[in-house]
């Protein structure tokens, strides 16, 4: 493997010699929204094409919802159809087109700035003094140390720690509440607590990458002092609008919290989608790693992550087992993976990962519970059969196992030495799927001897900001922009706000020549069966994962397996059910999660990008037991509109500098425009990319049209 340093477009393709690669896009007049939202001024930015797919899908249902009979667009000459129907097959909130939002004013904190509250404030940190049961939120990142009293947040309890010794080691919290998110509240516990709020910086240089990252941390005002945190009293009195909501605080959540605390045990936690297992299960880990806010029921906690669509500690498209001992305040893109050989004994670890299609679940139902099986052994063999008292065990479910997979959840169950299992949903007599998922759980819990708690569900009254597709691209770019650690007393997370163009690519061979050996064995499909001649063209851009195999079989294809014909790329042949068998579980590992740059076929040579943090693992990789595994994860379109938003913000950053230092009365005509300001039209964009204003102007709704990338 070899590194090649140089900044090149992104899903680059083969030579000019060796022909095109066709995208096939629907551009809709009648959706003129930027789905990744405009620039700073208000005008249109960059949006890929997969956005401009999926803005044509969601035209379609919009006006199949209102009862209009489309007549179906004939396929012209030179033209293919596109079907797009797999990635819209799970509606997610945010995405109905025909929703009226509702306009709700939430509360989030009943703590309001008077004099006598408010000990010391300076640009760095303010000190506050917090009632009994009274809270205080603020939005955007921040570290807190609880100075006197006792306070509780997201299901930890802190205590002050109280002692006369001068240099006595004071505990700081990192929280990151950005307002993709309901936004935490921190209880005042005793007559009167005393709390020390810190600056803490975060991952707001990402927005120079994605306007997803915009406006979701606090924002300066003019006159106020410039924290990287403010307090949010109420939604209608943020500065942007947002749609700000505050934390779950149901009487049930804290009952069961601490019922399930009080033995070391393996918790389940279970529910329908949405309904705010991921949230409950953060708060019961905060609760294991707190206790009652001086000694920590339990150091660590292990999680049994089985949900591959919103997983907490890793990137989508794979089910997990990570030690935790870390707190959690902050979204998952705040901590997208554990990182390899981690600097602390205090920070969290990945013990083992598979790969699993996030939307194809239905097609590998075995698989998955090989996986659940291979994972809960791995938990089982680090505690030891004997052993008197195990570290506590998390496990949270995927939601789709109720709609149509209640027999794999009821296996699930069976499967696992579990002693509480969690429910999570509101049941009414007329919720007839709910019913059943139930009384399904029931009886497996009976058979595995663990006891069944059904408590609320969470319910967002306000729309979210942000769909789950849109956060699990944040977490990716997180994941792949993540630099490593600050080498401080408290590390923290670095990040370089580059586009991945700017990533110097590794370069492996995928057939074997005179100068180099082939640097692993092929690519293995889980998902639906894809034609070879069609392979470059879909991996192309794409997210592989490294697997790493230790089954002989695996490794004697090693050399051995079927190619394509014209670029020559080893893939695993589909089975007997269309579809490509997935390694064994108990002889295989994830390694991690890299994308593919570009293909030089005349060299035999794929460029994959690898983030920072993860480079280290490639190196003890071998050849013969490693295995590219594609079609578990979202397509990164985020990736191929990085370099336009970079070059826009670096626009405006040079524009904003020359309008600060040039002279009273200058003639600025010359200066174009830094003188009339920054268009995106005036930006570069790279393939499979265009404004919203051109796709305006492109032609009509529904009409499919082929475009072409060449490389010179």
């Amino acid at each position: 493997m070899t590194r090649k340093r140089n900044r090149s477009a992104l899903a680059s393709s083969e030579s000019s010699s060796s022909g095109h690669i066709p995208f096939l896009v629907t551009l809709p007049i009648s959706l003129s929204k930027n789905l990744n939202a405009g620039s700073e001024d208000g005008r249109a930015g960059p949006i890929s094409a997969v956005a401009a797919n999926k803005a044509r899908m969601m035209a379609k249902m919009d006006t199949a919802q209102k009862g209009e009979q489309d007549n179906p667009p004939s396929e012209g000459p030179g033209t293919a159809e596109y079907d797009n129907s797999d990635e819209e097959a799970v509606d997610e909130p945010g995405n109905s087109q025909n929703t009226t939002a509702v306009y709700i004013n939430h509360i989030l904190c009943t703590w309001r700035p008077e004099q006598t509250k408010i000990l010391s404030s300076t640009n760095d940190q303010i000190t506050v003094v917090v009632a009994n049961n009274e809270t205080i939120s603020h939005i955007g990142s921040y570290g807190f140390t609880v100075l006197k009293g006792a306070v509780s947040v997201n299901g930890a309890y802190f205590k002050a720690n109280h002692t006369d010794r001068p240099h006595a080691e004071v505990n700081v919290c990192r929280v990151f509440a950005p307002s993709t998110h309901p936004i935490y509240a921190i209880k005042g516990l005793e007559y009167s607590n005393e709390i020390q709020f810190l600056n803490c910086s975060n991952m707001s240089s990402l927005g120079r990458l994605s306007a997803l990252y915009s406006g979701i941390w606090n924002v300066k005002l003019d006159g106020e002092q410039h924290r990287t945190f403010a307090l949010a009293t109420e939604s209608k009195a943020d500065p942007l609008n947002r749609p700000l909501t505050t934390d779950c605080d149901s009487y049930d959540w804290y009952a069961q919290l601490s019922n399930a605390v009080n033995h070391s045990s393996a918790t389940m936690v279970s529910g329908a989608p949405s309904a705010g297992k991921s949230t409950f299960a953060r708060r019961l880990l905060n609760r294991y790693l707190t206790g009652d806010g001086k000694k920590p029921i339990s150091p660590s906690v292990y999680y049994l992550d089985l949900d591959p669509d919103k997983p907490e500690y890793t990137p989508h498209g794979q089910i997990s087992l990570v030690l935790v001992k870390e707190v959690n305040f902050g979204p998952s893109f705040t901590h997208p993976a554990p990182l390899p050989n981690p600097q602390s004994e205090k920070m969290n670890k990945l013990i083992r990962a598979h790969p699993m299609p996030y939307n194809g679940f239905e097609d590998y139902q075995e698989y998955f519970l090989s996986c659940v099986d291979d994972l809960f052994q791995a938990y089982m063999a680090i505690q030891g059969e004997n052993s008197i008292k195990r570290t506590p065990l998390i496990i949270n479910t995927p939601g789709f196992t109720y709609l149509s997979n209640i027999d794999v959840l009821h296996q699930t169950v069976s499967r696992m030495k579990i002693q509480h299992l969690i429910y999570m949903g509101t049941l009414h007599p007329s919720q007839e799927v709910h019913l059943s998922a139930l009384a399904a759980v029931k009886q497996a819990a009976t058979i595995a001897g663990a006891s069944v708690y059904v408590i609320s569900a969470y319910i967002n009254s306000s729309p979210p900001s942000h769909t789950d597709s849109e956060l699990r691209s944040m977490q990716m770019l997180s994941y792949f922009h993540c630099t490593g650690l600050t080498n401080t007393e408290l590390p923290q997370r670095t990040y370089k706000a580059k586009p991945l163009s700017f990533m110097p690519p590794w370069e492996i061979h995928y057939e074997e020549s005179e100068t180099a050996r082939q640097g692993f064995i092929g690519f293995l499909m889980l998902c639906e069966w894809l034609e070879p001649k069609y392979l470059l063209t879909a991996l192309n851009g794409a997210l592989v994962q490294i697997v790493e195999t230790e089954d002989e079989y695996i490794q004697q294809q090693y050399g051995k397996l079927p190619r394509t014909n014209k670029f020559r790329i080893p893939y695993f042949e589909k089975g007997p059910s269309n579809s490509v068998e997935p390694l064994n579980p108990k002889t295989s590992r994830l390694v991690c999660t890299t994308m593919i740059q570009s293909f030089k076929p005349q060299e035999q040579i794929v460029q994959l990008l690898v983030p920072k943090t993860h480079e280290h693992l490639l190196y003890s990789l071998k050849p013969e037991k490693t295995v590219f595994v594609f079609g578990c994860c979202d397509h990164p379109e985020w990736a191929y509109i990085e370099d336009p938003y970079y070059d826009l913000w670096d626009r405006k950053k040079d524009r904003e500098m020359w309008m600060e230092n040039r002279e009273e009365g200058e003639d600025t005509a010359a200066f174009g425009w830094m003188d009339t300001g920054v268009s995106p039209e005036d930006i570069a964009l790279p393939p499979w990319v265009i404004t919203d204003a051109k796709m305006q102007e492109i032609g009509a709704l529904n009409t499919v049209r082929r475009t072409r990338k060449f490389q010179n």
